[in-house]
Protein backbone atom coordinates (compact mmCIF):
# COMPACT_ATOMS: atom_id res chain seq x y z
CA UNK A 1 0.00 0.00 0.00
CA UNK A 2 2.83 2.64 -0.74
CA UNK A 3 0.45 3.50 -3.76
CA UNK A 4 -1.16 6.03 -1.23
CA UNK A 5 -0.73 8.91 0.09
CA UNK A 6 0.23 9.36 3.85
CA UNK A 7 -2.92 10.97 4.19
CA UNK A 8 -4.65 8.43 3.04
CA UNK A 9 -2.83 5.75 5.47
CA UNK A 10 -4.18 4.14 8.80
CA UNK A 11 -2.08 5.54 11.32
CA UNK A 12 -0.76 3.09 13.66
CA UNK A 13 -0.46 5.42 16.78
CA UNK A 14 -3.62 5.89 18.80
CA UNK A 15 -3.83 9.80 18.94
CA UNK A 16 -6.20 11.34 22.24
CA UNK A 17 -8.14 14.09 20.58
CA UNK A 18 -9.51 16.74 23.71
CA UNK A 19 -13.11 16.82 23.97
CA UNK A 20 -14.77 19.96 22.41
CA UNK A 21 -15.23 23.19 24.95
CA UNK A 22 -18.44 23.15 26.41
CA UNK A 23 -20.92 26.15 25.86
CA UNK A 24 -20.54 28.99 27.93
CA UNK A 25 -23.24 29.32 30.28
CA UNK A 26 -22.98 32.43 30.32
CA UNK A 27 -25.62 34.33 28.35
CA UNK A 28 -23.57 36.14 25.41
CA UNK A 29 -24.72 39.48 23.66
CA UNK A 30 -27.36 39.00 20.99
CA UNK A 31 -25.09 41.40 19.02
CA UNK A 32 -22.69 38.84 19.09
CA UNK A 33 -24.72 35.38 18.15
CA UNK A 34 -26.59 37.28 15.12
CA UNK A 35 -22.63 38.14 13.62
CA UNK A 36 -20.88 34.74 14.73
CA UNK A 37 -23.31 32.26 12.45
CA UNK A 38 -21.21 30.57 9.50
CA UNK A 39 -23.32 27.75 8.70
CA UNK A 40 -26.94 29.50 8.41
CA UNK A 41 -28.36 29.35 5.44
CA UNK A 42 -28.83 32.56 3.47
CA UNK A 43 -32.00 32.65 1.93
CA UNK A 44 -31.77 33.23 -1.71
CA UNK A 45 -34.40 34.71 -3.62
CA UNK A 46 -34.51 34.09 -8.00
CA UNK A 47 -35.12 37.46 -10.16
CA UNK A 48 -38.68 37.13 -11.29
CA UNK A 49 -37.25 37.11 -14.38
CA UNK A 50 -35.19 34.07 -14.29
CA UNK A 51 -37.72 31.55 -15.24
CA UNK A 52 -36.10 28.45 -16.96
CA UNK A 53 -36.79 27.72 -20.01
CA UNK A 54 -37.06 23.82 -20.11
CA UNK A 55 -40.80 24.03 -19.55
CA UNK A 56 -41.24 25.33 -22.96
CA UNK A 57 -38.79 22.61 -24.28
CA UNK A 58 -40.20 19.43 -22.57
CA UNK A 59 -43.41 20.80 -24.24
CA UNK A 60 -42.00 21.35 -27.59
CA UNK A 61 -41.18 17.53 -26.61
CA UNK A 62 -44.45 17.03 -25.81
CA UNK A 63 -46.18 17.96 -28.56
CA UNK A 64 -43.39 16.67 -31.01
CA UNK A 65 -44.33 13.48 -30.13
CA UNK A 66 -48.05 13.91 -30.02
CA UNK A 67 -47.83 15.19 -33.87
CA UNK A 68 -45.77 12.44 -34.78
CA UNK A 69 -48.14 9.86 -33.40
CA UNK A 70 -50.89 11.56 -35.14
CA UNK A 71 -49.00 11.55 -38.52
CA UNK A 72 -48.61 7.60 -38.01
CA UNK A 73 -52.34 7.20 -37.39
CA UNK A 74 -53.18 9.23 -40.50
CA UNK A 75 -50.80 7.78 -42.33
CA UNK A 76 -51.75 3.92 -41.40
CA UNK A 77 -55.67 4.89 -41.83
CA UNK A 78 -54.93 6.25 -45.60
CA UNK A 79 -52.40 2.74 -45.73
CA UNK A 80 -55.49 0.45 -44.91
CA UNK A 81 -58.24 2.70 -46.85
CA UNK A 82 -56.11 1.87 -50.03
CA UNK A 83 -56.13 -1.83 -49.92
CA UNK A 84 -59.00 -3.37 -51.48
CA UNK A 85 -61.52 -5.70 -49.25
CA UNK A 86 -61.11 -9.51 -49.76
CA UNK A 87 -63.87 -9.96 -51.76
CA UNK A 88 -64.02 -6.98 -53.35
CA UNK A 89 -64.59 -6.87 -56.97
CA UNK A 90 -62.89 -4.35 -58.88
CA UNK A 91 -65.57 -2.71 -60.81
CA UNK A 92 -69.20 -2.47 -60.05
CA UNK A 93 -71.15 -5.78 -60.51
CA UNK A 94 -73.56 -4.68 -62.00
CA UNK A 95 -72.61 -1.81 -64.30
CA UNK A 96 -69.65 -3.02 -65.92
CA UNK A 97 -65.87 -2.53 -65.53
CA UNK A 98 -66.24 1.07 -66.65
CA UNK A 99 -67.50 2.04 -62.96
CA UNK A 100 -65.73 1.65 -59.76
CA UNK A 101 -66.61 -0.73 -57.14
CA UNK A 102 -69.14 1.04 -54.78
CA UNK A 103 -67.35 -1.16 -52.09
CA UNK A 104 -64.08 1.61 -52.32
CA UNK A 105 -63.67 4.50 -50.07
CA UNK A 106 -64.40 7.62 -52.04
CA UNK A 107 -61.71 10.17 -52.69
CA UNK A 108 -62.13 14.10 -51.70
CA UNK A 109 -58.81 15.93 -53.07
CA UNK A 110 -59.66 18.90 -51.03
CA UNK A 111 -60.74 17.18 -47.96
CA UNK A 112 -57.14 14.96 -48.17
CA UNK A 113 -55.34 18.46 -48.99
CA UNK A 114 -56.45 20.25 -45.96
CA UNK A 115 -56.08 17.43 -43.76
CA UNK A 116 -52.49 17.05 -45.09
CA UNK A 117 -52.17 20.99 -44.48
CA UNK A 118 -52.85 21.21 -40.88
CA UNK A 119 -50.67 17.80 -40.28
CA UNK A 120 -48.18 19.38 -41.90
CA UNK A 121 -48.72 22.56 -39.65
CA UNK A 122 -48.94 20.55 -36.47
CA UNK A 123 -45.84 19.11 -37.04
CA UNK A 124 -43.37 22.32 -38.05
CA UNK A 125 -44.99 24.23 -35.19
CA UNK A 126 -44.23 21.51 -32.91
CA UNK A 127 -41.13 20.69 -34.17
CA UNK A 128 -40.16 24.39 -34.18
CA UNK A 129 -41.20 24.88 -30.13
CA UNK A 130 -39.26 21.87 -29.92
CA UNK A 131 -36.01 23.61 -31.23
CA UNK A 132 -36.68 27.06 -29.41
CA UNK A 133 -37.17 25.36 -26.22
CA UNK A 134 -33.98 23.62 -26.59
CA UNK A 135 -32.02 26.18 -27.80
CA UNK A 136 -33.19 28.35 -24.72
CA UNK A 137 -32.30 25.54 -22.40
CA UNK A 138 -29.48 24.94 -24.07
CA UNK A 139 -27.88 28.53 -23.95
CA UNK A 140 -29.79 29.22 -20.61
CA UNK A 141 -31.68 32.32 -21.67
CA UNK A 142 -34.08 33.07 -18.83
CA UNK A 143 -36.16 35.90 -21.10
CA UNK A 144 -36.37 38.24 -23.76
CA UNK A 145 -33.78 40.73 -21.91
CA UNK A 146 -31.21 38.24 -20.83
CA UNK A 147 -31.81 37.15 -24.76
CA UNK A 148 -30.85 41.07 -25.76
CA UNK A 149 -27.73 41.84 -23.53
CA UNK A 150 -26.37 38.38 -25.03
CA UNK A 151 -27.31 39.11 -29.19
CA UNK A 152 -25.86 42.77 -28.59
CA UNK A 153 -22.36 41.17 -26.12
CA UNK A 154 -22.37 39.24 -29.75
CA UNK A 155 -22.56 41.69 -31.43
CA UNK A 156 -20.16 43.94 -29.88
CA UNK A 157 -22.77 46.48 -28.66
CA UNK A 158 -21.96 47.71 -25.02
CA UNK A 159 -24.88 46.51 -22.93
CA UNK A 160 -24.84 49.67 -20.79
CA UNK A 161 -25.75 52.39 -23.60
CA UNK A 162 -29.30 50.72 -23.94
CA UNK A 163 -31.05 54.12 -23.48
CA UNK A 164 -28.93 56.18 -25.84
CA UNK A 165 -29.32 53.68 -28.19
CA UNK A 166 -33.47 53.31 -28.14
CA UNK A 167 -33.17 57.08 -28.16
CA UNK A 168 -31.09 57.87 -31.22
CA UNK A 169 -33.81 54.95 -33.14
CA UNK A 170 -36.51 57.07 -31.07
CA UNK A 171 -35.67 59.92 -32.95
CA UNK A 172 -34.73 58.35 -36.38
CA UNK A 173 -38.01 57.03 -36.78
CA UNK A 174 -39.71 60.17 -35.49
CA UNK A 175 -37.64 61.96 -38.23
CA UNK A 176 -38.60 59.26 -40.82
CA UNK A 177 -42.60 59.87 -40.10
CA UNK A 178 -42.12 63.26 -40.36
CA UNK A 179 -41.03 63.37 -44.17
CA UNK A 180 -43.40 60.86 -44.91
CA UNK A 181 -46.35 63.50 -43.66
CA UNK A 182 -44.86 66.34 -44.98
CA UNK A 183 -45.21 63.85 -48.46
CA UNK A 184 -48.25 63.10 -47.99
CA UNK A 185 -49.49 66.57 -47.28
CA UNK A 186 -48.01 68.22 -50.31
CA UNK A 187 -49.77 65.51 -52.22
CA UNK A 188 -53.04 67.00 -50.86
CA UNK A 189 -52.30 69.91 -52.02
CA UNK A 190 -51.24 69.52 -55.01
CA UNK A 191 -54.55 67.89 -55.47
CA UNK A 192 -56.67 70.40 -54.17
CA UNK A 193 -54.84 72.85 -56.38
CA UNK A 194 -55.64 71.02 -59.39
CA UNK A 195 -58.87 70.72 -58.38
CA UNK A 196 -59.38 73.92 -58.35
CA UNK A 197 -57.70 74.71 -61.47
CA UNK A 198 -59.98 72.52 -63.24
Amino acid sequence: MSFLPRSYLPSTTTTTTPPPPEPSTQSSSPATSEHHQPNAPTPTTPPPHSRSPLPLFLAGLTFTSLSLLLTRRTLHRRHLALLPKFYNPPYHPLLGPSYPSPHTAPVNGAVEAIEALSIASVNVASFGLLVVGGGLWWWDVRGLEDLRGRVRRGMGVSVGGEGDAEEEMEEWIAGVLRRKEGKVERGRRRRREEEEDE
